[in-house]
């Protein structure tokens, strides 16, 4: 399935959701940018997480992660299979809260 990378995630408010960019301040509104699949995905799939430390996450699954980081970052609407779909969907629900995971489910499954 394709995916738009560069989709603008919306709030319940219908406002385009907002991150501080890198180096930003926070009482600077030119250093908020738009929240992207594409910045969504890449965040979850690169992010470390307590049980997958615990349980001692091996390195072939970190390089599929950061291989599948790189597609995305790298192509606008990359297909993604169901497995890289799945993937992405998981990391993203571990990785963020309510307001980011609902409208980037939302992005995955084509709504």
């Amino acid at each position: 399935m394709k995916v738009k990378m560069d989709a603008v995630l919306v709030g319940l408010d219908g406002e385009n959701l907002k991150r501080l960019k890198k180096g930003g301040k926070k009482d600077n509104a030119e250093d908020l940018i738009d929240v992207t699949m594409r910045w969504v995905s890449t965040e979850a799939l690169l992010g470390s997480y307590r049980d997958e430390v615990e349980s001692g996450l091996d390195g072939e699954e970190k390089a599929r992660r950061y291989e599948l980081a790189k597609k995305v970052t790298v192509e606008t609407e990359p297909d993604l299979s169901v497995e890289e779909l799945a993937k992405i969907k998981k990391l993203v629900g571990k990785a963020f809260g309510a307001d980011l995971v609902g409208p980037a489910y939302a992005a995955l499954e084509g709504k």
